[in-house]
């Protein structure tokens, strides 16, 4: 019996292409279309209720959606102390983000490069704010401002006392986007610049730094918005007059619906896209996003 062995193709031939089968080519568009209709239902559960909030705002007189009759009426009728609310959750939260950035980097650099006993430790206490609910921190702080009133130190109500609390908020956020891109950075780079000269502060600057920018950028703007978002610490650190903006919000919820809530919940909503089209045009966001 003779056995007939196909040659292989020649080495000018081309290689010969299967087609797809039917049955799979269905199954691949099946699962486009599939994914399609879940990217736009979760998209449209994410933007809808922004949509209502800020055509709501435009109602002329009734809290009503759709709107009943549209007017400017309720931006007009936002009141002082609402700007006033904008304008310090803004303060706390960029003095926030900005303090918590300068402790955190040399609490990286400790942990990632140095050689110490208790480094672990050290590291789950740094983190120990995620681990505890927000309004048992407030409360802590709170009991603990009124432990320090009797030393003539008075945090309860205070810009300081607040500043604080969203500092040791934030922290942890910023502390672990600088943990993972130090760790990655190629150390060899700045051993090169010890070799050449450089001392710790100037390799700091012109190497670390650089090569951390994304990751500081987007842990900036995380706790940024982590910060102006609060409401649980500001709670116990803030006095009725000067409450940030979501409690001076939720509190005058309480008292009644109006469209100057919708109105002034609109203006943050463009507050916060502006701020995303600034990063994105001064950094680009997917230089923020890269891990690279």
């Amino acid at each position: 019996m003779t056995t007939v062995t196909q040659a292989p193709p020649a080495a000018g031939d081309s290689a010969v292409v299967v087609p797809p089968s039917r049955s799979s080519a269905r199954l691949d568009k099946i699962w486009r279309v599939g994914f399609g209709v879940i990217v736009a239902a979760l998209l449209l559960f994410l933007l809808a209720p922004l949509v209502v909030v800020i055509l709501t705002a435009f109602n002329d007189r009734l809290v009503a959606f759709p709107p009943q009759g549209w007017s400017l009426q309720s931006f007009r009728s936002v009141p002082g102390y609402m700007f006033e609310a904008l304008w310090l959750s803004v303060q706390v939260a960029a003095l926030a983000t900005v303090i918590a950035m300068l402790l955190a980097f040399p609490a990286t650099i400790a942990l990632v490069r140095g050689e110490m006993r208790g480094k672990a430790a050290l590291l789950a206490f740094f983190q120990s704010p995620l681990q505890v609910p927000a309004i048992v921190q407030g409360l802590a702080l709170y009991q603990l401002y009124i432990a320090l009133n009797p030393f003539g130190v008075a945090l309860r109500g205070s810009f300081t006392g607040l500043l604080i609390g969203h500092v040791i908020l934030v922290f942890p956020f910023i502390l672990n986007a600088m943990l993972g891109r130090v760790a990655a950075i190629d150390t060899n780079l700045e051993l090169a610049s010890y070799g050449l000269g450089a001392g710790f502060l100037r390799t700091t600057w012109l190497v670390t730094l650089p090569l951390m920018r994304p990751a500081l950028i987007a842990a900036g703007f995380l706790a940024f918005l982590v910060s102006f978002d609060d409401t649980s610490i500001s709670l116990f650190l803030t006095q009725v007059g000067g409450a940030t903006l979501p409690l001076t919000l939720l509190y005058t919820s309480e008292q009644a619906l109006s469209p100057m809530l919708y109105a002034m919940s609109a203006l943050v909503i463009v507050f916060s896209l502006v701020l995303a089209l600034i990063v994105d045009r001064v950094f680009g966001l997917r230089t923020v996003m890269s891990r690279d």
